[in-house]
């Protein structure tokens, strides 16, 4: 049986299902419940009577015609206002609530199907990136606004000449990618020879179809990989073999008293160690239950001038906004 991704997962452990979760995804979920608790007491107030939906899927229809659904993790109801929340537990940031299409899908198929609804707020919860909440309050104009441009994005993408717009933001989560011709196309442009080199404006275009390429070629390797593991002789001239081990010491008491013993002192025990601030931070939330900004200045109190910090190579990222 294939293995769950870790979203799915997390996912599902939000929504109470019992999953095993690695350590790392323990982390991101522990996260996620205190940004949704934040979230539910600003958005809440006094706590009045609502009403919790979670993981389930809202159709529009005309008639009896399904046009579109939207499948939001987390719809609270109270009175005539909701709450949608989508969770993102990657490392890459999506786009702020307030420009994100998906949460208006989501805003706009919501008022549409729950009797009464006149206002939604969308809120967007990443827990591994920066700012980790951001917020969209949709009104009843807003949401007919809504409404009508995504039946009109349904509409236009249905079109027999629609066309086809290979972009690493469209493609990221697309399963077809590995055989689709206009992603292929788009990075097979990437080889195109000149003797120049690119402008500043071609350079932009040719790092997107780096990005795309990139992630076709992950996707064809996934692919290979499950071919291979299902049959090992589905790829001519192609195996798998088992993955690098990777060995980490998790019983330190027991290894310090056995270096111990021969006379190695603590202080050249401890100065042969390496702590990580996450596994620091979750060692004193345990020990001081605090949480959030409380948490994140205990930290800094404790780690402060105990630091030596290192920097990367500089990286690229897309400016936000930018037009493609």
């Amino acid at each position: 049986m294939k293995k769950r991704q870790a979203a799915p997962r997390i996912h599902d452990a939000l929504a109470g299902a019992n999953v095993t979760l690695t350590s790392d995804e323990e982390v991101i979920l522990g996260t996620l419940r205190t940004l949704e608790e934040l979230l539910l007491a600003e958005w809440l107030g006094e706590d009045p009577p609502y009403r919790v939906i979670r993981e389930s899927r809202f159709w529009r229809k005309v008639g009896n015609t399904a046009l579109w659904s939207a499948k939001p993790d987390l719809v609270v109801v109270r009175g005539d206002a909701a709450l949608v929340v989508e969770y993102k537990t990657g490392p890459l940031a999506v786009e702020d609530a307030s420009a994100n299409l998906q949460l208006r899908a989501q805003a706009a198929v919501v008022a549409h199907t729950l009797p009464g609804i006149r206002r939604v707020t969308v809120a967007v919860l990443q827990p591994r990136c920066c700012p980790q909440i951001t917020r969209c309050a949709y009104q009843p104009r807003d949401l007919k606004k809504a409404l009508t441009e995504i039946d009109g994005i349904v509409t236009q993408a249905q079109w027999e000449d629609a066309p086809l717009r290979a972009g690493p933001d469209q493609c990221r989560y697309c399963p077809a990618k590995a055989i689709c011709p206009e992603a292929h196309a788009e990075v097979a442009a990437l080889v195109t020879t000149s003797s120049e080199p690119p402008t500043p404006a071609h350079l932009a275009v040719l790092l997107d179809r780096c990005v795309l390429a990139e992630q076709i070629i992950e996707s064809i390797r996934d692919h290979a990989r499950r071919l291979l593991s299902a049959d090992p002789t589905a790829v001519p001239g192609w195996r798998l073999v088992p993955g690098r081990n990777r060995e980490t010491i998790t019983k330190l008491q027991q290894v310090f008293e056995r270096v111990h013993r021969p006379g190695a002192p603590p202080e050249a025990f401890i100065g042969a160690c390496s702590l990580s601030k996450k596994a620091l931070k979750s060692l004193l939330e345990g020990v001081t239950r605090e949480r959030g900004s409380l948490l994140d200045a205990r930290l800094g109190s404790v780690i402060e001038g105990c630091v030596e910090v290192s920097q990367t190579r500089p990286m690229l990222e897309r400016c936000s906004g930018a037009a493609r």
